[in-house]
């Protein structure tokens, strides 16, 4: 594997055509692979450096129009468009890590750091 390879994290799917899968290239730069044919074909989105966060820990993709990526110190990256586009976003002021995200659907889920479980009934938006 080359030096620069990401490391692969978590893989999930939306549905039986649109899935990503994330991994870190480094400490602080997240990098994606998404499909939107069922796994012939994958490409790379890119994440703004203004929207780095920390180490990527866990994925869920409930609905093509929710992608949530949980990352250390609390941050989390959200897409709304199957995974074109990513927002970082984060929970309080505490530099815990958010280990766990479950989705049962594109409004509900929770989010779990060292100490909290966190419960959004909005799509992630509080």
């Amino acid at each position: 594997m080359p030096i620069n390879s990401p490391n692969w994290k978590c893989l999930n799917c939306a549905d039986s055509l649109n899935c990503i899968v994330f991994g870190n290239v480094t400490f602080n730069n997240p990098y994606n692979r998404i499909t939107t044919d069922g796994g012939k074909t994958w490409r790379t989105t890119y994440i703004d450096s203004n929207y780095y966060a920390k180490k990527v820990n866990d994925i869920a993709y409930p609905d093509t129009s929710l992608c949530i990526v949980v990352c250390d110190e609390n941050y989390y990256l959200i897409s709304k468009d199957k995974g074109e586009t990513w927002c970082k976003k984060k929970i309080n002021n505490m530099k815990m890590n958010l280990h766990n995200v479950h989705f049962y659907d594109k409004n509900n889920g929770v989010m779990q750091n060292d100490l909290i479980t966190f419960i959004t009934s909005d799509g992630g938006k509080t």
